[in-house]
């Protein structure tokens, strides 16, 4: 058995002196109330695990967006009556795209804000969480120096047969119920806890990920949309539209969407 604080053992073999002059009944009262206040807030904690986790919405709103810019950068192929059918040049892609992107990157602030704030609720329920745990392992420490002072008072008291059998078959039983009792809300609330910071670190993640949409996309995609822009007017011009075709306006093009599309950590093609 592991060792016990010498104060906490102290306290417990006073404690079980005063059961041997206290009215029996009282307790195994005591006992058996033992630890209620600190199961009933461990068990108050978990109850807002899901509270912590969110309605998803922010998760759908950046795979909204990635899913838009990764249309652009690499369209999906298209047939009709079998035919493959050529995509439209990225300049006419990103110009049709770019309103419903920057649509769904305003969603996305929203979205946002709203995730930060489950965010901040996921720690303060964590901070819950780990006073919950540390409570319960004190009164785990506080229910294994009892029953090893009342496990050492039975053997005191051998020759007083009906207070040594009190302890034995009666208080002993009951210290080892709680023990597990406390044992398995012990369990429940380190896979809780172990669960939340699962929830938080995929969420910081996320986070990050809804930064970089909002604060490196737009950037990236307004010059990507003014090269395009560009492109559009020196065509509608006629003049000098063959060299822009490969030239600074659709590399920029071309860099920008790349750029949106890196910040969102879309797939390698």
């Amino acid at each position: 058995m592991s060792t016990v604080d010498p104060a906490i053992a102290s306290a417990a073999r006073a404690e079980v002196r005063r059961w041997l002059a206290a009215d029996r009944d009282a307790v195994r009262t005591h006992i058996v109330r033992l630890g209620h206040e600190e199961v009933a807030s461990a068990a108050g904690a978990i109850a807002r695990l899901d509270a912590a986790a969110g309605d998803g919405c922010a998760a759908d709103a950046v795979e909204e967006v990635r899913r838009l810019v990764e249309e652009v950068h690499a369209p999906a192929q298209r047939r009709r009556l079998g035919i493959a059918i050529a995509p439209a040049p990225l300049e006419r892609r990103l110009s049709e795209a770019a309103p419903l992107i920057a649509a769904a990157l305003d969603r996305l602030a929203g979205d946002g804000e709203r995730l930060a704030r489950h965010v901040a609720d996921a720690r303060a329920i964590d901070r819950r969480l780990a006073d919950a745990a540390a409570a319960l392992d004190a009164l785990t420490a506080r229910l294994d120096a009892l029953a090893r002072g009342t496990d050492a008072a039975t053997r005191e008291l051998r020759h007083d047969e009906a207070r040594s059998a009190f302890l034995r078959d009666e208080l002993l039983p009951l210290l080892a119920e709680r023990l597990v009792d406390v044992h398995t809300q012990q369990l429940v609330l380190d896979q809780g806890r172990l669960s939340l910071k699962l929830l938080i670190a995929g969420n910081d993640a996320l986070l990050a990920a809804i930064d970089r949409a909002r604060h490196q996309t737009v950037p990236a995609l307004r010059t990507a949309v003014a090269a395009a822009r560009a492109l559009d007017r020196a065509r509608a011009a006629q003049a000098g539209a063959a060299a822009l075709e490969t030239g600074v306006a659709r590399d920029a093009i071309a860099a920008g969407v790349r750029a949106v599309r890196d910040a969102l950590g879309g797939p390698n093609t």
